[in-house]
């Protein structure tokens, strides 16, 4: 493998992001329900469904973590394009597979940024403009996520073809 000192940096990129993102969500855990049921809310009425729930101190919890989950977004969107640029691509399937690891978590990334910002100005406290913001903030989620899932389905190709 090209470059294995490179690849082993990636790799503790990764598995430091992987024990944030655990902080994160042993920090979170007292929400409920979940984060989840929040990010995948497209309606005024479901976002307030989940907070009301919250109480204001579930609220002021999920409010909190919002510094921590920018720096994580940055360390997994860094980790997905290392890891694409590092990747052998003689060992990749095609191109796809290639442009999905280096590209899917900087998109995902992108939509967490997106979500957080909507869902620090939905809980806020102050009055929204648009009911719009709320479904904005359940697509940008949906595009995290979808990112996510796309990284780990190309990144289990690659290993697939790798072995094959």
């Amino acid at each position: 493998m090209p470059n294995a000192q490179g690849m082993r940096a990636v790799l503790a990129l990764g598995l430091a992001t992987l024990v944030l993102f655990a902080i994160i969500a042993i920090y979170l855990l007292p929400l409920a329900p979940g984060i989840v049921a929040l990010q995948f809310t497209f309606s005024k009425a479901a976002f307030t469904a989940v907070t009301a729930k919250w109480q204001a101190g579930g609220v002021a919890l999920f409010r909190s973590h919002m510094p921590a989950d920018f720096v994580l977004l940055v360390m997994y969107a860094t980790f997905g394009w290392l890891l694409g640029s590092r990747w052998p691509r003689a060992q990749l399937a095609g191109g796809s597979i290639h442009r999905a690891i280096r590209w899917s978590l900087p998109v995902a990334a992108l939509g967490d940024a997106t979500e957080n910002a909507l869902h620090l100005l939905l809980t806020s406290g102050e009055p929204i403009a648009s009911q719009l913001l709320y479904p904005m903030a359940g697509i940008a989620a949906s595009i995290k996520w979808l990112g996510i899932l796309v990284f780990v389905i190309a990144v289990a190709a690659a290993t697939r073809s790798r072995a094959a």
